[in-house]
This record gives structure tokens, C-alpha cells and sequence, in this order.
């Protein structure tokens, strides 16, 4: 079942050949650690970014906000987003305990939040601006860049997400595992911002002065303007999944 849904994720562009094969590899790990029911929450919320991000694509490319190979991801945003959830997995197993589901839902909700907050924002009439900066407007698409649909649709995907978890048996149905996943998630999606608006890497074309992420850019090397060099947008999703679960980690102790 796992290897036909990753063959089905690349025919139909969710993923690409080498994010198909993480995808699988992290299934496969999650499968054998905690349960096909958790792979199934990995798969809905794989399903769930890839359809927010296709939502109003051509759109998002006539703005030069849109997500390349036609939103495909590759196996660096693959294994940011199920690293941490994959992680939580094999601890579970390791150490099983209830509280590892809860972890577990609240990754996939951070990053169910964050692709929402990216692709449902960028269709936002007002324009963004940086999370750490508000007075200073942030082009569409450029990490760290918030706008008020944004944050609702981080909120909704979050919840969403957990929504979905909790339908299939991963999470009980308690009002107190279910809203502390969908908070820690939403949590998670800020963090992402406020990182992407500080550390994380950005760079200015030196032909159209368009900031961006890339290090090419009108077919020409950008310049730094601000950020950590390796600290990418990988990075800062596995770093703010991270901190969603400590997050739901502290209140669960509590």
C-alpha cells in the first residue's frame, strides 16, 4: 500500500522522484514504529499541503510566488516536514507512552499550519509584511511575510490536521489533546515566520532587486542581504516543528 501511494504522489506531482523515495522510507518507519494509523495521518497531511498548494496555481506563478515543478517536493522539504514526526515515532516505540501521539499530531499540525499559512496567505489582498517587522512590507511568498488570511489558514490547517489524526484513531477524541495540538501547531507556524523573518537566509537580485531565497536569480548570483548562509527554508521548518512539540511536550507535563 505505502509503495503505491508513493508512486501515486509522484504521477500526480505531489512529490518528485527523490522526495517519492524519503516519503516512502519515512512511511516505512512510522508503518513499523507506531502503526499504519499514523502513516495514515502522514499521507493526509502530504494530500493536504499538495492541494493547497495547487489551489489558484496559476495565480501564485503570475506573481513568482508559486512552489517550482509545479509544487513537487523534493526530498529536503520531505524529510523537514517528517523528520521530526518520524523521530516521535521511533520513540515511541522505543518508549511507548500516550503522550508520543500527541507529539506526533502536533508536528504534522505545525507543518500542516505552515504550508496553509504559505499558500492560502499568498492569496491575500493585503500585502504581507515581516512578522518581527510589521511596519516593513515583505514581498508574497518570502518567509518571515504575514498577512491576516494567512494566519487564519495556518489556525484552520492546523486544525484541520489534528481534526483529521483524531478521525483516524491516532489522537483520542479529548478536547484537551485536540486543542493543545492545534495551538502547539499554530505555535509552530509563527515560530517558522519569526525564524524566517530573523536567521533564515535571503538574498537580493542584482538585475530586478526582487528579494528572494534563491541563489540565482534572472539567471545571475544574488547578493546576501540577511540571514545565517545554510540556515534555509528546510531548516527553519524542521526547527519550528521541533519547537510545536516541545511546546505540546511542556503542556502535557504540566
Amino acid at each position: 500500500m505505502l509503495l503505491g501511494i508513493s508512486a501515486a504522489s509522484y504521477k500526480f506531482h505531489a512529490t518528485d522522484a527523490w522526495g517519492s523515495v524519503s516519503g516512502f522510507c519515512l512511511g516505512l518507519v512510522i508503518g513499523l514504529t507506531s502503526g499504519w494509523a499514523w502513516v495514515a495521518a502522514l499521507i493526509a497531511f502530504l494530500f493536504l499541503g499538495s492541494a493547497v498548494t495547487r489551489y489558484r496555481y496559476q495565480f501564485k506563478l503570475s506573481i513568482h510566488a508559486a512552489e517550482e515543478k509545479h509544487g513537487a517536493r523534493g526530498f529536503r522539504n520531505v524529510l523537514a516536514n517528517g523528520a521530526v514526526p518520524a523521530a516521535v515515532s521511533v520513540l515511541n516505540f522505543l518508549r511507548p507512552a500516550p503522550v508520543w501521539s500527541l507529539l506526533f499530531v502536533t508536528a504534522l499540525a505545525s507543518a500542516a499550519a505552515d504550508t496553509f499559512a504559505t499558500e492560502i496567505g499568498l492569496l491575500s489582498s493585503r500585502r504581507p509584511v515581516f512578522i518581527n517587522r510589521p511596519s516593513s512590507v515583505a514581498p508574497p511568498g518570502i518567509s518571515g511575510g504575514v498577512t491576516p488570511l494567512g494566519e487564519g489558514a495556518a489556525f484552520a490547517g492546523s486544525m484541520l490536521m489534528v481534526a483529521l489524526a483524531a478521525a483516524l484513531g491516532v489522537i483520542p477524541v479529548d478536547p484537551l489533546y485536540l486543542a493543545t495540538a492545534t495551538l502547539a501547531g499554530f505555535a509552530g507556524c509563527n515560530v517558522d515566520s519569526l525564524l524566517g523573518g530573523t536567521i533564515q537566509v535571503l538574498y537580493s537580485c542584482k538585475v530586478c532587486d526582487a528579494l528572494t531565497e534563491k541563489k540565482v536569480h534572472c539567471g545571475q548570483p544574488t547578493v546576501k542581504v540577511k540571514g545565517v548562509g545554510f540556515v534555509g527554508n528546510n531548516e527553519v521548518n524542521l526547527i519550528s516543528d521541533a519547537v510545536a512539540v516541545l511546546l505540546s511536550a511542556l503542556v502535557a507535563m504540566a
